[in-house]
């Protein structure tokens, strides 16, 4: 019976790890040939150069970078969740992924990525209902995960708009992007109260590193227009893969 079980551990993990890497090794080819108007403004006409089929990205390279990280991910979601989680997690990552190379590259967060992850956070809670509340009734354990899936949507998207007020007041002109409001509340349905807390906590750290590096070798000057997106998809991927 042991050995029975562990070979389903294995046969799982080995599903998770293909799983993961044809996800990580179609990101290259699905963002070269997405429509340009994913990557324009809401409403604007698509942005010259940004056509499908333009190779936007590095596919040969970065199909084999994505491929390894992705399979990576998928084991280690699957090494601390069920197959059904950890293919959702996987799912979860393969959006964030393509958001992040959308806004650090175009400076666009797609409408159709936040929307399709925001999909996938409600499966993931259907999914935590059934595996994760065994002792409560199925309608009382889908409940407490959709309230708290609401309340990490509320926490994550409700403390940067109060941020982007601030800043609006004081600096008069606009610090945060309605497509990283929209990102963050996706992310705080994914994650839940306490996931949002940290994706809040974890993207104003890993922005401050990233945009002072980035400061420090020139890259970037002070008052130029920064892309959140990356940072805020980093913080949700670390969450749903380490805490």
């Amino acid at each position: 019976m042991y050995q029975s079980t562990e070979v389903i551990h294995i046969l799982k993990l080995i599903v998770a790890a293909l799983a993961g890497a044809l996800a990580g090794a179609s990101i290259a080819p699905v963002f070269n040939n997405i429509p340009g108007k994913w990557l324009s403004d809401y409403g604007e006409p698509p942005v010259p150069g940004r056509g499908s089929g333009k190779r936007r990205i590095d596919a040969p390279v970065l199909t084999l970078v994505f491929g390894a990280g992705m399979s990576y991910a998928a084991i280690l979601a699957m090494s601390t969740h069920g197959l059904a989680e950890a293919m959702a997690i996987t799912a979860a990552l393969w959006l964030l992924l393509f958001t992040a190379i959308a806004d650090g590259k175009y400076m666009i967060i797609p409408d159709q990525t936040v929307a399709l992850l925001a999909a996938i956070a409600l499966m993931y809670a259907f999914i935590k209902a059934a595996t994760e509340h065994g002792s409560e009734s199925p309608g009382t354990a889908l409940s407490t995960v959709i309230a708290d899936s609401l309340q990490g949507m509320l926490i994550a998207s409700g403390i940067y708009i109060l941020i982007g007020v601030i800043g609006r007041i004081l600096g008069k002109k606009e610090t945060l992007g309605f497509g990283d409001i929209k990102l963050l509340a996706a992310a705080g349905l994914l994650c839940g109260s306490q996931g949002a807390v940290f994706i809040v906590m974890g993207t104003a750290l890993f922005s401050a590193v990233g945009f002072s590096g980035q400061m420090l070798f020139s890259k970037l000057s002070f008052g130029d227009e920064k892309a959140l997106g990356p940072y805020i998809s980093l913080s949700c991927a670390v969450y749903l893969l380490v805490l």
